[in-house]
C-alpha cells in the first residue's frame, strides 16, 4: 500500500500531465498547458489545475480551466464501464470566435470528430454529481462586429449514465447564468418518494435584451427592433404516474417590457409599455391550455394606409423564401377521433392604448389619434358555444368618445352588444363624405 501510495502521490503526476499535454494538443491540434496534476490513489480521485487550451496559431487563450476534480467508483472495475461520484470544474472559460463564411475558431475540431468513422464500440459510463461552477463563454461575432458572452454561468447535473449504478445523487438540477448581464436561471426539484416521480423546474430570467438578437432571425429583415426586453417565471412539472403516460405541465408568468418596433426604414409602427401572459396551465400532452389575465398596457401604434389598399403593419411581416416541402406536402386532414386543443382565457385586457391613423386611399388623405383605447375580453372558450364577454372603447383629441358593450363567439363568429358614439366630428370624415356629397359641404356638426 505504501508503494501505491508513493506512486500515486508522487511519481503519476507528473507523468499524466506530460501525457495530457501531448494527447490533447494532438487531438484539438493546438496547444495545451496543464499547471499541475494531484493524484489520490486510496480516494480514486484527481485533479487538474491551470489547464489551459491556446488557439491554433497560439497566442490567445481558447480554453482555459482553474481547476478540474473527479472522483472515481470503485465499482468501475466491475460495471465494465466508468463510474463516476462527482465532477467538479471551477471557472472554465472558453472562447468562440466567428469568421465570415459560417466559419468558427472550433470548426476545424468539430468537422474532424464528425467524420471520423464510428468503429461500432460501445462505451458505458455513469457520471454523477456534475457541478460547473462560474464559468464563462465569450462569444466574438466579428462579421456583426458584436460580443456576447454568458458568465457566472453555474451548471448541477445530478448524474449522465448508460450504466446502472448504486451511487448517492447529491446534486440537483441547475441552470443558472447571465446572458449579456440578464440573470437566467433554471433550478430543479425531484420528489424521489411521489408516487408519480415527479419533478419540477423552475425558468426564471429578468429583462432579457432581445435586440441583440434580432440580426441572427433566418428571415429578411423588415423591421427594426431598437427596445424590447423578455422575462419569464415559469414552473414545468414532470410526473410519471403508475400505469399512465407521462405528464407534462407548465405555469407562470411570461412578460415583454419597453418593446419598440419600427419599419426597416425606422418609421414608427408599435410601441408596448408592458405585456404580461399568465399561464394557469399549459398541458401539451394532454392538449390543454389554459391562459389566466393576458394584458397589455399602453400600447401605441403607427397605422396607414397607402393608395395601394396595403396597410402599413403588413409589410413589418418577416418573408421567408418557399420551401419545397411547400408545394409537394397537402395539409393533412384532422383526425376525426383527435381530441381538439382546448383553449380558455380568463381575461384578456388592453389599457391606455394609442393608434395614430392615416389613410391615403380617399381624395383627401385622412388622419386621427385614437386614444384611451380600453379593450377587455372575458371567459373565452374553445371549443365552446358560450360567447366571452367583450368591452370596448375609445376617444379622440376632438372630444369623441366611442364605448362598445356586448360579447363575442367564436364559432360560428358572431359578434353582438351596444356601440355607443358621442360627439362625433361630422366635418372630419369629409374624405369619406366627399363622393357622395359632391355637390354639398359638410362644415360642421357632431352627431351623437
Amino acid at each position: 500500500m505504501a508503494v501505491v501510495g508513493v506512486a500515486g502521490f508522487l511519481a503519476a503526476p507528473p507523468l499524466v500531465k506530460s501525457i495530457a499535454e501531448t494527447k490533447i494538443g494532438e487531438l484539438l491540434h493546438r496547444p495545451v498547458a496543464i499547471e499541475g496534476v494531484s493524484i489520490n490513489p486510496y480516494a480514486l480521485s484527481a485533479e487538474v489545475r491551470g489547464f489551459r487550451v491556446l488557439e491554433r496559431e497560439g497566442g490567445a487563450t481558447a480554453v482555459s480551466v482553474k481547476s478540474l476534480y473527479a472522483n472515481v467508483e470503485a465499482e468501475s472495475l466491475f460495471r465494465g464501464g466508468v463510474v463516476v461520484q462527482e465532477v467538479k470544474v471551477v471557472e472554465p472559460v472558453i472562447s468562440v470566435v466567428r469568421f465570415e463564411g459560417q466559419r468558427y475558431n472550433w470548426s476545424d475540431v468539430v468537422e474532424e470528430l464528425l467524420n471520423k468513422p464510428d468503429d461500432g464500440t460501445k462505451t458505458g459510463f455513469a457520471v454523477h454529481n456534475i457541478r460547473i461552477e462560474q464559468g464563462r463563454i465569450e462569444f466574438d461575432d466579428r462579421p456583426l462586429k458584436q460580443k456576447h458572452s454568458i458568465s457566472e454561468l453555474d451548471l448541477g447535473v445530478p448524474f449522465v449514465s448508460n450504466l446502472p449504478s448504486q451511487v448517492e445523487t447529491f446534486v440537483e438540477p441547475l441552470l443558472a447564468m447571465k446572458v449579456d448581464g440578464t440573470p437566467f436561471e433554471i433550478r430543479g426539484k425531484a420528489k424521489p418518494f411521489s408516487e408519480s416521480r415527479e419533478s419540477v423546474v423552475d425558468l426564471k430570467f429578468q429583462g432579457f435584451d432581445l435586440t441583440r438578437y434580432v440580426d441572427y432571425l433566418p428571415v429578411e429583415k423588415t423591421f427594426r427592433l431598437p427596445g424590447a426586453r423578455f422575462s419569464s417565471d415559469l414552473e414545468l412539472r414532470f410526473a410519471q404516474p403508475p400505469n399512465a403516460a407521462p405528464d407534462l405541465s407548465v405555469k407562470g408568468t411570461l412578460g415583454l417590457d419597453d418593446v419598440e418596433i419600427q419599419h426597416a426604414d425606422g418609421r414608427p409602427a408599435i410601441k408596448l409599455a408592458a405585456v404580461r401572459v399568465g399561464i394557469d396551465k399549459l398541458a401539451p400532452v394532454a392538449g390543454e391550455l389554459a391562459l389566466g389575465t393576458v394584458s397589455i398596457d399602453k400600447p401605441d401604434l403607427s397605422v396607414s394606409r397607402g393608395r395601394d389598399g396595403q396597410l402599413s403593419l403588413q409589410a413589418l411581416i418577416p418573408k421567408r423564401a418557399p420551401l419545397p416541402s411547400d408545394k409537394q406536402a397537402a395539409p393533412a386532414a384532422p383526425s376525426s377521433g383527435t381530441k381538439p386543443f382546448a383553449l380558455s382565457l380568463a381575461e384578456f385586457k388592453l389599457t391606455g392604448g394609442r393608434v395614430h391613423i392615416t389613410d391615403e386611399l380617399p381624395a383627401s388623405p385622412y388622419q386621427k389619434t385614437l386614444q384611451d383605447l380600453h379593450v377587455s375580453l372575458r371567459q373565452l372558450r374553445l371549443p365552446g358555444s358560450e360567447p366571452a364577454a367583450l368591452d370596448f372603447g375609445f376617444g379622440t383629441g376632438s372630444g369623441e368618445t366611442f364605448e362598445h358593450k356586448g360579447s363575442l363567439a367564436i364559432a360560428p363568429l358572431k359578434a353582438s352588444g351596444t356601440l355607443v358614439a358621442a360627439g362625433v366630428d361630422v366635418p372630419a370624415l369629409k374624405p369619406y363624405l366627399e363622393a357622395a356629397l359632391k355637390q354639398a359641404e359638410v362644415l360642421s356638426g357632431k352627431v351623437d
